[in-house]
């Protein structure tokens, strides 16, 4: 019998603050988009607001048996559970590398 996730997120409304930060990006990119500036960067603030908004909701951290899920607004860690050392009050999860 496999024990079940445990599954920590952060509060909604901190999760709709930071979809608020990728909703700037975008517009942030739009409107340089409209201007006579770079085109490239317009487009990097409209992808990296995107992908922001979509992450903002999967913030957190869950618990899988022997390995532990991370879930950041830019990228997803794995870590082993005996790697994990402790938790600060922040929250945050610290953990030794192999």
């Amino acid at each position: 019998m496999t024990t079940p996730d445990r599954v920590f997120r952060p509060k909604l409304a901190a999760r709709v603050e930071h979809t608020l930060l990728g909703v700037l990006a975008v517009v942030v990119g739009v409107a340089w988009l409209n201007e006579q500036l770079p085109r490239w960067a317009g487009f990097a603030f409209v992808i990296v607001g995107a992908v922001i908004i979509v992450r903002s909701f999967r913030l957190g951290v869950v618990i899988r048996g022997d390995h532990v899920v991370n879930s950041g607004l830019l990228w997803s860690r794995r870590i082993r559970t005996a790697q994990v050392t402790s938790i600060s009050g922040f929250p945050a999860l610290k953990w030794t590398s192999e």
